[in-house]
């Protein structure tokens, strides 16, 4: 099997610039590598919806140096993947909503996920962890997760998302 090579690493700080930055150079990378716009898109979605993911839910300032982005490309497919640390809340609310998603199929979660977008009001909380929907699909469901314990409540959230593409 041919190793992935990783087209992009983002190590540390998670803010909008590194964000912006990260979108940027994978608009670029697609166009020139010429992945069709659907492919495009449903990669940049994933790549910001994990980002935003890391933004929410990582417990940054202590561990800096163990969040990461990275993404593969290799052949028919660009694969994110992102690791930080959680507390055992976040762990457990993580397991819970990425359990529920998982198990509707992909036309249950583009109608859930288009019925809450669209009645989603400014002010409104619940619907704030809407991007792990998106990535479910955006990525055919091929999403895969896992928590490995660290020191006293603190867990390494590893998420590997992978989405097939056609040149």
């Amino acid at each position: 099997m041919t190793k992935q090579k990783a087209i992009f690493e983002h190590f540390g700080k998670f803010n909008e610039t590194a964000l912006n930055e990260c979108v940027n150079f994978h608009e670029n990378y697609f166009l020139k590598e010429k992945i069709s716009s659907k492919a495009t898109k449903k990669s940049i979605y994933v790549i910001i919806e994990s980002f935003h993911n890391v933004l929410k839910h990582s417990q940054e300032s202590k561990h800096l140096d163990k969040t990461i982005l990275k993404t593969f490309h290799l052949d028919n497919i660009i694969s994110i993947h992102t690791s930080n640390i959680v507390n055992e809340n976040t762990k457990l609310k993580l397991k819970q909503l990425i359990s529920t998603y998982k198990k509707k199929s992909l036309d249950e979660l583009k109608a859930f996920y288009q019925t809450n977008v669209l009645n989603t009001n400014s002010n409104d909380q619940s619907n704030s962890n809407l991007g792990i929907a998106l990535m479910l699909i955006s990525s055919d469901k091929n999403f895969n997760y896992r928590f490995v314990p660290l020191t006293g409540k603190k867990h390494k959230f590893n998420l590997k998302i992978t989405i097939k593409i056609k040149h």
